[in-house]
């Protein structure tokens, strides 16, 4: 008999397991680390986290807005690798002070902790002013890569808290809004790469790291494809960190009261869609605000911002097809409005009438520039992540509940189907008995659109199903609308 492991208090955010060493790695929403047997579902270990190690308070400052302190609670897949597993946090919008843990995968014993915020005595502590890094943020709430050729674990941090207002934290603020290649047995770091420095404009670049060999300028190159919210893919080295094609540092807008960094990172090529706002498509802001792109800065009066919380490449996790060469990556176009205004609460909200769009783009990472695009109604950023096969396919899911397989070469829409809620996840190909099977779970989500039809449906296909389509669901609004009035 198996034994079920419920989801806790909070929920939690698990938004994957791992199967190896004949069992199965998860967590729950109550931050407990679980192994089960891969066969019968029942325990071999568990392993409480998030114990108030910080000396941190759950509690939030009505008056200030402001939720310092707070432990964050476990998030992400849990990744396997030589006898370990490698597991993250979330909580930044709460003042957590994130952290990746690695656990024996025989014993559920922790081997190595690295912190987001550095410690005092830690390399990147001196990143930070006062005792800011204590409620730092730079949550690791997405699943690491693994290299098991050089042992490296590559893991994404987010932004560093508070979110949108930079007064307090004077300083890049490491290892915030950086990639951190990690030694997987020990948790030394290696090397970093800081995206974006002292980030005020929600610009968590935690989507999941793709690692890939590519053939560059004649050399043989292995690398991991970093990206982001800023528009721009950072293609960096995975030995060394080093941007494969050229980096500059170039000056941005500055603000006194944020005690904004200098200058920020620009990388060689293109970015993947315009970080900037145009009045010719669903990105042209709304009227009686000030508008800004990348870096734009803001303080007390409400500035609409692109790429926005939401725009660019959220957390839709890319997918590299060794058969083109290709990172495909689906990309949101949503203005959001930047201020910190009522007692220093963060404001990242879409104004009244903004339009929502997206797409999905193929990029060369050989050259870090757009092979092709496909532009369309819907943001694809938030978990409509992409799966691309050997038979030459993509396969991609949209909020309004459509699952599409596209030739991988440009785009072509070549099949689709109705799953009845929001295909916010990423579609998986498998085999039995020398059939071909894709599945996805439709479940819809709340971001960026509120009322993203929601379900609870694990759709499987082959060549030659029976089952029919389901009705079209009511599809998002288009563009955010006020509350009905009571």
């Amino acid at each position: 008999m198996g034994q079920r492991v419920g989801a806790g208090r909070g929920g939690g955010a698990a938004r994957g397991v791992a199967v190896a060493e004949g069992k199965v790695f998860t967590i729950s929403g109550a931050n407990i680390v679980y192994a089960l047997d891969r066969r019968t579902g029942a325990v071999v270990w568990r392993k409480s986290l998030i114990v108030e190690d910080n000396g941190g308070d759950d509690g939030c400052d009505n008056d200030s807005g402001q939720c310092g302190g707070n432990s964050g609670g476990l998030a992400g897949a849990v990744v396997h690798f030589d006898g370990m597993i490698y597991v993250g946090t979330e909580g930044s919008t709460a003042g957590a002070r994130g952290r990746g843990y690695a656990l024996d995968a025989r014993t559920g014993a922790v081997v190595w902790t690295f912190w987001g915020p550095p410690g005092p005595g830690e390399f990147g502590h001196d990143t930070w002013d006062g005792d800011s890094w204590k409620t730092g943020g730079a949550v690791p709430w997405i699943h690491p890569a693994v290299d098991p050729e050089l042992g490296l674990v590559y893991w994404t941090f987010g932004n560093p808290y508070p979110r949108t207002d930079g007064s307090s934290r004077a300083g890049d603020n490491l290892f915030a809004n950086s990639i951190v290649a990690i030694d997987a047995k020990t948790g030394k770091q290696r090397w970093h790469f800081q995206s974006v420095h002292h980030d005020i404009w929600d610009a968590d670049n935690v989507m999941a790291p793709v690692l890939a060999d590519l053939l560059i300028d004649g050399r043989r190159r292995k690398v991991v494809v970093y990206g982001s919210k800023t528009c721009w893919f950072y293609i960096l080295d995975r030995r060394t960190g080093e941007a494969v094609h050229g980096l500059e540092e170039r000056e941005v807008p500055q603000h006194t009261a944020q005690k904004t960094a200098p200058t920020q990172p620009f990388p060689g090529g293109e970015p993947f869609t315009d970080p900037f706002p145009r009045l010719d498509s669903t990105t042209r802001p709304v009227p009686f605000y000030p508008v800004g792109g990348l870096y734009s800065v803001f303080w007390d009066r409400a500035t609409i911002l692109f790429p926005g919380a939401g725009g660019g490449g959220d957390w839709a996790f890319p997918s590299f097809s060794p058969k083109t060469g290709y990172v495909y990556i689906g990309y949101g176009l949503v203005d959001s409005s930047y201020s910190n205004t009522r007692g220093g609460r963060v404001n990242t909200a879409r104004p009244l009438g903004e339009l929502f769009g997206g797409g999905l783009v193929a990029m060369d990472p050989r050259t870090n520039t757009v092979a092709w695009r496909k532009e369309g109604d819907w943001s694809l950023a938030h978990g409509n992540s992409i799966l691309t096969t050997a038979g030459r396919l993509l396969f991609q899911g949209r909020p309004d509940g459509v699952l599409e397989a596209m030739d991988d070469t440009d785009g072509t829409t070549l099949w689709t189907w109705q799953c009845d809620a929001g295909v916010n996840t990423i579609p998986v190909s498998y085999e039995i008995d020398g059939e071909q099977y894709v599945a996805v779970l439709a479940g819809g989500n709340g971001l960026p659109f509120p009322d993203i039809p929601r379900g609870d449906h694990l759709w499987a296909f082959k060549l030659g199903g029976t089952v029919a389509q389901v009705p079209a669901p009511t599809p998002p609004a288009r563009a955010t609308r006020s509350a009905p009035r009571p």
